[in-house]
Order: C-alpha cells, then structure tokens, then sequence
C-alpha cells in the first residue's frame, strides 16, 4: 500500500478542477516559476485529499482539508496572507506546561484566535459535493497530471 494524494480547486458553482499534486506543491513551496494566472488575485477554495492506494489505485480517504487559497497578481501565492494564516495558527496554539492550568482562570486567547482560523481559512463542503467527490476520486484509476475540471 501507499500514499496518494488528490487537489481540487472549487469554484463559485462547486464545480472541482483537479490540480496535479506536482502543481500544488510548488505553489505551496513557492517555487519561482509555479504559478496560476487565471486565478490571479483571487481567492479560491479548494480541497485536499490523502488517500490510501494500492496499485495506484485509491482503497480509502484518510483524511481531508478544504481550505482557502489567495493568489497575488501575478497567479502566486499571496506570501502576505500564507503569513497572516501561519502567525493565526501560531498564536492559536494552546500554551504547554502545568502553568498553562494553574488557577481558576481560563485562557480563552487561543481559542478565540482557533475559531478565527477557522472562520478565515476553512469551510466546510455540503454532502451533495462530499458525494461528488468520492465519484470523482474512485471513479478514476490511476493518478493524472494534468489540471481538469470535474
């Protein structure tokens, strides 16, 4: 068995465009040349899948992230927001040590700041797309490189 993964970007109708995982990771790895111009400064929903595979063949989810991502003017992505988002997630983790649960008083910083994470960078998708999507990753075989729409 292995591991597989699965990216698609979601438009304003919920239709899914399958990105190759090679694209995505030089977005997310901000490789100079990677780049999405007709999305250029836009911000876009998309999901990621890490499957179980077996023979290239997807058996299971294991897990999945629906997110947002914000694209500069030239089709990158936004260096600003990833840095907005990573500096959220930073100061919404709680905070380690028998310190941290001292005392009759609650620290509810990090929680707050966990909720506007989410309220900023996730969604969550209707069971009608949660459908089309496992149609979509099991009903191909085999992992395509090119971007298509689904």
């Amino acid at each position: 068995m292995g591991r597989g993964y699965r990216v698609f970007f979601v438009d304003n109708n919920d239709g899914l465009l399958k990105v190759s995982f090679a694209r995505w990771d030089r977005l997310n790895s901000r490789h100079p040349k990677e780049c999405f111009p007709e999305y250029a400064a836009k911000r876009l929903r998309y999901i990621f899948v890490v499957l179980e595979l077996e023979e290239k063949k997807p058996l299971y989810i294991n897990y999945i992230d629906c997110g947002y991502v914000t694209f500069d003017v030239a089709g990158k992505e936004d260096q600003e927001d990833w840095e907005r988002q990573m500096q959220l997630v930073a100061n919404s983790i709680d905070q380690l040590g028998p310190e941290a649960n001292e005392g009759n008083v609650i620290n509810a910083q990090t929680k707050f700041l966990r909720r506007s994470y989410n309220h900023k960078y996730r969604w969550d998708f209707s069971d009608g797309m949660l459908e089309r999507l496992i149609k979509t990753i099991f009903g191909r075989c085999g992992e395509e490189t090119d971007d298509q729409r689904v």
